[in-house]
């Protein structure tokens, strides 16, 4: 985090005093993919401030300036910066190192295009392969971009994943040469993830160990993320609560403040999943800032979990809103996995505001999406709640035959969920206010506290026996109590006495 600091105060001081080659220079050599959420904001504003001859003499740039306005959703910055890229490359003579430099960079910078499928992922991984020959990348691009996966984090890799031992095999020695610490752990962690969404919950556990041990924070953190889902489902692991805790600890020492946002996320997921809605609400508190004014690549997965929370805490509207901000940001994007998510929080939000019908629509959209690829878990692991929309879709519409054995995949697991994590999506039931007692049943709830008889009691107040044990009745029924032990009870636990 200092060093970061560091990096955007000597950055602002050269905008500030003008210097602009200086601060062109130290943008060049920066991982901005690495910066947190505010500090790429403001990298962003310097790039859109410096010259436009720096563009020209330092192509770079273009792909800081690209990297930049794609995580922030801005499509303007991606166009300028490919337009730049693309001029550069057609001024440059053929056969030149210039002109290898250019294609090298207009390969990485397209990694990052919206709406790229696998098949042109693969191509291009496959060029930039080639063209290095063994040479350390220009651009070292995110297999995450910050989120805690692999299998749905830069790219959604789903189509791979129909075939991933044959795609994998390919890609493994792509993704050594091309990410920092190599592709090993990049590699496992796509699977585990894969094996994970598909219910297969052996192999995932027996393949994500690379993930968790690979020296490079984001790697790490998407095996760590796998391995706490696991222990989800597992009584006799260790609290997942506990791991999530540590994981973020070791990201902080690792000096990875910018994976952060995403690991607070994913521990707030937890709580959600627990019922612990006083920690889900304080999470809350502290992401209602300007970050999170709209949605981008970015901020994705922290707006989805702020979804997720709504809808724990039966803020329902607010809850489908957002899931349709996130769907209409994805439009267009080949993301299979996040648009099954958002459709499926989208359809709990209109189950709970009484929308029935959009809410079947939704589940019934994401069942077709969700078929192909196997994916059970994601309807699974959101409990009793998907598992009464699951037997609702198919109980007002029958489903099509070849989608029914997907279906009780599904509903059998999302059972076995509910019965592990009860509070999960839970109706959120509001304290009653403390009964209102008459000033006579006050007195006789204070003489049952000191433990006096009926008879006392009568004697006490001057009244008649049925009178004192009218007033017993009332207190009983107003406490919610079978009896007058219980009653005093209950009276002590609202603060009455």
């Amino acid at each position: 985090m200092e060093k970061s600091g560091m990096f955007m105060d000597q950055l602002e001081e050269y905008a500030k005093q003008e210097e602009w080659t200086e601060a062109a220079a130290l943008l060049e050599c920066t991982d901005v993919q690495r910066l947190p959420w505010p500090e790429r904001k403001r990298a962003a504003q310097v790039l859109a401030d410096l010259p436009e001859e720096l563009y020209l003499r330092m192509p770079l740039l273009s792909v800081r300036r690209i990297q930049l306005g794609a995580g922030r959703g801005d499509r303007e910055e991606v166009r300028r910066g490919f337009s730049v890229l693309t001029s550069l490359r057609e001024r440059s003579r053929e056969n030149t190192p210039e002109r290898r430099k250019l294609d090298n960079l207009l390969s990485a910078a397209s990694l990052l295009k919206r709406g790229i499928d696998n098949a042109q992922l693969l191509l291009t991984l496959s060029v930039l392969y080639n063209e290095l020959h063994g040479q350390t990348p220009q651009v070292v691009l995110s297999a995450t971009a910050g989120r805690p996966s692999v299998l749905s984090g830069a790219k959604d890799l789903s189509q791979w994943g129909r075939n991933w031992r044959a795609v994998s095999s390919i890609v493994r020695p792509m993704l050594g040469a091309l990410l920092p610490h190599g592709g090993e752990g990049a590699a496992a962690a796509a699977c585990a993830e894969l094996l994970y969404l598909k219910n297969d919950i052996n192999n995932a556990a027996l393949q994500v160990s690379a993930a968790k041990s690979s020296p490079d924070p984001e790697i790490r953190f998407a095996g760590l993320a796998v391995t706490i889902q696991l222990h989800r489902l597992d009584p006799a692991a260790k609290q997942p609560e506990e791991l999530a805790g540590r994981m973020a600890d070791s990201l902080r020492e690792a000096g990875a403040d910018w994976l952060l946002p995403n690991a607070e996320a994913l521990i707030t997921r937890l709580d959600i999943g627990r019922g612990r809605l006083d920690q889900v609400e304080q999470w809350l508190d502290r992401y209602d800032g300007v970050e999170l004014d709209r949605c981008c690549p970015d901020n994705a997965y922290v707006v989805h979990t702020k979804a997720q929370a709504y809808l724990a805490l039966g803020r329902f509207r607010e809850a489908a809103m957002l899931t349709e901000d996130l769907l209409h940001m994805i439009e267009g994007d080949c993301r299979p996995i996040d648009r099954i998510e958002y459709l499926l929080d989208g359809a709990l939000a209109c189950e709970r505001m009484g929308d029935g019908t959009a809410a079947a629509g939704k589940v019934r959209s994401a069942l077709d999406l969700a078929q192909p690829y196997g994916y059970v878990r994601l309807f699974a692991d959101r409990g009793a709640a998907m598992l009464a929309l699951l037997d609702r879709c198919a109980r007002e519409d029958p489903l099509p035959e070849e989608q029914l054995p997907f279906w009780r995949k599904c509903v059998e697991a999302a059972r076995q969920m509910s019965l592990l994590h009860p509070a999960l999506y839970q109706p959120v039931t509001k304290e009653a206010d403390p009964p209102e007692l008459t000033r006579t049943e006050v007195q006789v709830m204070h003489l049952l506290a000191q433990g006096k008889t009926n008879r006392e009691i009568c004697d006490t107040l001057s009244v008649k026996l049925p009178t004192a044990k009218f007033h017993i009745h009332n207190l009983c029924e107003k406490l919610g109590a079978a009896n007058r032990t219980a009653a005093v009870a209950e009276a002590k636990k609202q603060g009455l006495l």
